[in-house]
Formats: structure tokens, C-alpha cells, sequence
């Protein structure tokens, strides 16, 4: 081989990694996954029964938290809740 088919494989490899990298760059990044913060809510049904009269009492428990949602952790922004 000689110099001139070196140099000139040598300038193709740069021109392609070239072409490669600018391609790379102008691909859009993905979007970052959003945080979902827990539920701040709550239910809760029970039932009772009069043993004397039969007679059903359903009481029913709302709960609802005012705290302010935490900030998330960078480990958990990747992460959703199971529902």
C-alpha cells in the first residue's frame, strides 16, 4: 500500500465519523419522565350491625392530607408509582 490509499482511507474514516457525530447532535433528546407524587387522599367504609335490631350503620372515612407533595429525588423521577 502506499501513502496515498492510506491517507485517503484515513480521510474517508474521519469523514464519516464526522457525518456520524453531527447526526447525533441534531437528533431531539427524549423527554424526561414526569413525577407522579403519591395519592394524598384516603377512603375508608365500614359497616356495623345492630345485633338486637338488624338495623346496618355504614360510616365512611374521608382523609385527605394538605401537605405540600415532596420535591423528587433525581432516583426517583425515573419512577412511577404501582397502581
Amino acid at each position: 500500500m502506499n501513502f496515498r490509499r492510506i491517507a485517503f482511507i484515513a480521510v474517508i474514516v474521519i469523514a464519516v465519523h464526522l457525518v456520524i457525530l453531527v447526526v447525533i447532535t441534531h437528533v431531539p433528546a427524549l423527554p424526561k419522565a414526569h413525577y407522579i407524587p403519591p395519592p394524598n387522599f384516603g377512603v375508608r367504609t365500614e359497616t356495623y350491625e345492630d345485633p338486637k335490631t338488624g338495623e346496618k350503620t355504614i360510616y365512611q372515612e374521608f382523609r385527605v392530607s394538605t401537605k405540600l407533595a415532596p420535591q423528587p429525588s433525581p432516583a426517583s423521577i425515573h419512577t412511577t408509582p404501582e397502581k
